[in-house]
C-alpha cells in the first residue's frame, strides 16, 4: 500500500472508530474495505477475515 493510500485508509478508519453504533461501524468498515479491495486484495481479505461482525 502506498503511503498516501495508507494515510487515507487510516484516517477513514479513525473516523469510523468514532461512530456511534456497531451497525454503523460495520457498514462503514465494509464500504472502506470494498473501496480498497481492487488495489490491495490480499490486505483487505486479511482484514475482512479478522473482522468480527
Amino acid at each position: 500500500m502506498t503511503k498516501a493510500n495508507a494515510s487515507q485508509f487510516n484516517k477513514e478508519l479513525d473516523r469510523i472508530k468514532l461512530s456511534s453504533s456497531f451497525d454503523e461501524v460495520a457498514s462503514k468498515f465494509h464500504n472502506l474495505c470494498t473501496r480498497f479491495k481492487d488495489r490491495y486484495n490480499r490486505y483487505v481479505k486479511l482484514l475482512m477475515e479478522k473482522a468480527k461482525y
